[in-house]
């Protein structure tokens, strides 16, 4: 067993603010809440019938996939941003620059 579970010592108050800003839940919550006192709602019952379950899952992929559909067209458009970039640098300085390199390509 290890020390903090045989109460042999404690952990860092940095170790714990780390914990809490990993789980996003205050220090002070983190320290003194009763987190098992909270009725804690699921999101599918072991009550609920398997169609139940079922829409839920479907509803879940259709989520992901719009999502990974919104993460393509703005990967698309931070590639035309970026050439964009590029071509404005180019025609203001007669020359090809790389805009994966300028100060506002990295900002993005």
């Amino acid at each position: 067993m290890s020390n903090y579970e045989l109460g042999n010592t404690e952990p860092k108050l940095s170790l714990l603010c780390e914990i809490s800003k990993f789980f996003r839940i205050s220090i002070d919550d983190f320290l003194l809440k009763d987190i098992e006192a909270e009725k804690i709602t699921p999101v599918v019952t072991e009550t609920a019938p398997p169609e139940t379950a079922n829409n839920n899952f479907r509803e879940l992929l259709d989520v992901l996939r719009e999502k990974d559909s919104t993460i393509r067209e703005m990967a698309e458009e931070i590639g035309m941003l970026k050439q964009t970039i590029t071509q404005l640098k180019q025609d203001k300085s007669g020359r090809v620059s790389d805009a994966s390199d300028s100060t506002v390509a990295n900002a993005i």
